[in-house]
């Protein structure tokens, strides 16, 4: 892993959603690493229903933004993030909850470790599933989720707005 270990507050406060990338390329080694913290989420059952798809090609990245309508701009790689419904002791309803919440856990250590490291990223749930399933060859059994675009920041984005914890947060029981 890269760097010095980092503060996990401060990732977590100082983390924006960016949507515009230098061009310029993220090695595969830190596209590995992007992967391995992912695979580190936790999961019901220790299931670990998620497959990763890292697309770094060029002409690959515009054939997903074709059918990725939440996709704006040109990142330097996309990360699909596929669950599986094969293979688990769970009913469907079950799965694809318990899948979808490792899910998004596994996109969370992605997106934190990424802006640690300088990486930009941004989660994208506007696509066509069964044309990214046909496109990359993934079997019936692997769903499409969740897209994470990623590159080289070209773009400084300000803190948007938060609910104040007084209005969130109750202890012991549910208060006015």
């Amino acid at each position: 892993m890269k760097g010095s270990i980092v503060n996990i507050y401060s990732t977590i406060l100082t983390r924006r959603s960016i949507r515009l990338y230098k061009n310029k390329k993220i090695s595969r080694s830190t596209l590995d690493e992007l992967i391995e913290v992912g695979r580190w989420a936790p999961s019901g059952n220790n299931s670990q229903p998620w497959f990763f798809i890292i697309i770094d090609d060029s002409k690959m990245i515009k054939k997903l933004k074709s059918i990725s309508p939440g996709i704006l701009c040109v990142p330097a790689f996309i990360l699909i993030i596929c669950s599986s419904y094969k293979g688990y002791n769970f009913n469907l309803a079950q799965r694809e909850v318990l899948n979808l919440m490792a899910i998004s856990m596994a996109a969370q250590n992605i997106i934190l470790y990424a802006h640690s490291i300088g990486i930009g990223t941004c989660l994208i749930r506007s696509f066509h599933q069964k044309a990214i399933r046909k496109l990359l060859g993934c079997p019936e059994w692997i769903q499409p989720e969740l897209l994470i675009i990623g590159g080289y920041p070209d773009q400084t984005v300000s803190a948007p707005s938060r609910k104040k914890l007084d209005e969130i947060r109750y202890f012991n029981k549910w208060e006015n």
